[in-house]
């Protein structure tokens, strides 16, 4: 039987997925024979949940012949990454790959599961404290034992198993703090953009080719920063909903990218912020007052990358030397 389980199925649909199970929605699949999902106290058929959830991603959902269900299959795995546990019909609670030896989950569903509550992305000393509420008599390694299962899970480490690839480092390898892939969504793509338009006719509006230095960029470190505010602005805290139920946000590089700035790609140099800021940002319209941003915790930001972008600022006003002119800003 063909895989057509497509790649970047994420936690939010496969819930999308059970919120159809639960209002009734038809699907093609039959109930679970061996197997199923628990979610909240409740049971999910897991071929059923996976098809319906690879429709949310594409817009068309697999059916019952379209891949395997089972254990160690990839539709059992996808669950699996995603913090959602596999349990026996034979068995009340308890995952049914670990059943017959630990009576319990696997430390990789553990650290998914707590991953999961604590928002995607956590230091190890929270993920270590969540871990706690699963295990009633954690071994004196057990820290030890998390961490090597973050590591070997993530293709950021250098013990990495070669084989899943679940977890990302969210500060650089040694930072300790870690997040799910399966967590980071991709920034969505405006509807027009690509659209050819219409040829010929007279009622539409003429187009003429505007260049500008607004670059968009969808990057895995932006994503992961914009994960850390749940794509809420730091300036203003607003985010914005999307019909899909997706939220957007974009990224500025405080210093800006390239000659003549040479600002660097990392997090210090990144904050998240609306569209409307983010011109402003661009264009040197605002300041920017550190004690006016809202600053996660897992995120500093470099006051020389703020002092930067303030010289910028009152060189626009004042009068820039010949080096503050030109580029002033990407879009991410």
């Amino acid at each position: 039987m063909a895989n057509k389980i497509p790649q970047g199925i994420s936690r939010e649909h496969i819930l999308a997925a059970l919120h159809d199970l639960d209002r009734g929605i038809p699907h093609s699949f039959r109930g679970s024979t061996r197997y199923d999902l628990l979610y909240e106290n409740r049971r999910y058929p897991p071929k059923a949940v996976i098809g319906l959830a690879a429709g949310k991603l594409s817009g068309s959902p697999l059916g019952p012949y379209d891949f395997k269900g089972g254990s160690e299959t990839i539709c059992f795995n996808t669950l699996r990454r995603n913090g959602f546990k596999i349990v026996s019909k034979t068995n009340n609670e308890l995952p049914a790959e670990t059943q017959l030896r630990s009576g319990r989950a696997t430390w990789l569903e553990d650290v998914i599961t707590g991953l999961s509550k604590l928002g995607g992305i956590a230091s190890l000393g929270d993920i270590y404290t969540e871990a706690k509420k699963y295990r009633s008599d954690l071994p004196k390694s057990f820290e030890a034992i998390i961490r090597r299962t973050v590591e070997s899970n993530s293709s950021d480490s250098s013990v990495w198993n070669k084989k899943d690839d679940i977890f990302y480092s969210a500060e650089g390898i040694g930072k300790g703090v870690w997040g799910l892939r399966s967590m980071l969504v991709l920034t969505p793509h405006a509807a027009d953009i690509n659209n050819p338009g219409i040829t010929g006719g007279t009622t539409t509006p003429g187009r003429s080719l505007l260049q500008t230095y607004r670059i968009l960029r969808d990057t895995t470190l932006c994503r992961e920063i914009k994960g850390l505010y749940k794509n809420m602005c730091q300036l203003c805290g607003f985010s914005i909903a999307l019909a899909s139920g997706d939220m957007y946000s974009e990224a500025h590089h405080i210093v800006p990218l390239g000659a003549p700035h040479q600002g660097s790609d990392v997090a210090g140099n990144i904050l998240v912020v609306c569209p409307n800021h983010h011109a402003m940002l661009d264009y040197c319209a605002i300041s920017l007052d550190i004690s006016r941003l809202t600053i996660h915790e897992k995120h500093e930001i470099f006051p020389s990358s703020l002092a930067y972008h303030n010289q910028m600022y009152r060189s626009r006003f004042l009068g820039s030397p010949d080096e503050m002119v030109g580029e002033v800003g990407r879009s991410v």
